[in-house]
């Protein structure tokens, strides 16, 4: 798997069972191998190739990365506390993220938000289940003779889960910690890009885990980028997530903290695309009441 991600950048490298013995020696060995591959001066990467042989390239790698962390969810190794899999691969792409070759960089990024994004999808179907079996132990244990075989079951198959959300949860937060918080802010606008677009999926998704201010309140920074590129993108995907009845009340201290922001942009923003997506933006925040008084004039007029 290791030897698939550094294959995934085009380098025509590879690294042994010594190579990796010692995680403590990845990022120097990822150096190593950035710096032979910069080397050989490469003209571009598979994720950015125009070449034919690569046009159904990145949508291959995120099936993969989807197929691979749904089959270690299904045999449960991704739940072996030894091996860590989840968090070794996590750590492995955050030291591959962690340098000057912008091709490492970039095929990281989405290779750790591919497969955060996996798990995610997991974790919100793990999270039904739980409260699914918590209704039926709850309705069991009403009954006038509750079935003590049933209870212990249930209670059993919740037990499991939430070991399991547990795990999921301390890998995404492996991937947010070592990768996600230092790409944010990367020099490539395409990798910024990947990386709010990653996160509104996952806020989307994962709701319990990421639709909180700590992680939201990246997107709003989002705002204020100096590329209209990663503007844009940030707004396209808030008016996503506006867009859900249940978020309402889970905005309301985004909106308040960054209404200022998103009415200057409106107004003034340098792209006309922008301003006209960020105006749509606005409009669903004032339908769903999130805003008061002046700023709804003020939104109604660059509505209408």
């Amino acid at each position: 798997m290791l030897n698939f991600t550094l294959q995934c950048t085009g380098a025509d490298f590879s690294v042994d069972a010594q190579d990796v013995e010692d995680e403590d020696q990845w990022p120097q060995r990822l150096e190593d191998l950035q710096s032979a591959h910069l080397d050989e001066q490469p003209a571009d990467y598979p994720l950015i190739s125009r070449d034919k042989a690569y046009r159904s390239f990145r949508q291959t790698v995120e099936d993969f990365c989807e197929s691979l962390i749904e089959g270690l969810h299904r045999s449960a190794l991704l739940y072996d506390a030894e091996e860590k899999i989840g968090s070794k691969l996590q750590s492995w792409l955050g030291s591959m993220a962690d340098g000057g070759n912008r091709a490492f960089r970039h095929t990281a990024v989405v290779l750790s938000i591919s497969m955060a994004s996996a798990l995610c999808d997991i974790a919100d179907e793990i999270t039904s289940s739980v409260s699914t079996s918590r209704k039926q132990l709850e309705s069991e244990k009403r009954k006038k003779t509750p079935n003590k075989g049933r209870i212990n079951t249930i209670q059993t198959s919740i037990r499991e889960n939430e070991e399991r959300l547990e795990t999921i949860d301390g890998i995404l937060r492996d991937g947010f910690d070592a990768l996600w918080i230092h790409r944010y802010r990367d020099i490539d606008p395409k990798i910024r890009t990947e990386c709010f677009v990653g996160l509104a999926r996952w806020i989307q998704t994962y709701r319990q885990m990421f639709f909180e201010s700590q992680y939201v309140r990246y997107l709003g920074w989002g705002l204020s980028d100096m590329v209209t590129q990663v503007r844009a993108a940030v707004v396209q995907q808030l008016r996503r997530i506006y867009e859900l009845k249940s978020s309402v009340a889970a905005l309301r201290t985004f909106t308040g903290r960054f209404l200022r922001r998103l009415i200057e942009m409106a107004t003034r923003d340098a792209d006309v695309g922008v301003r006209v997506s960020t105006v749509e933006l606005l409009g669903s925040i004032r339908d769903m009441g999130l805003m008061e008084g002046e700023d709804v004039d003020a939104v109604g007029q660059l509505v209408f």
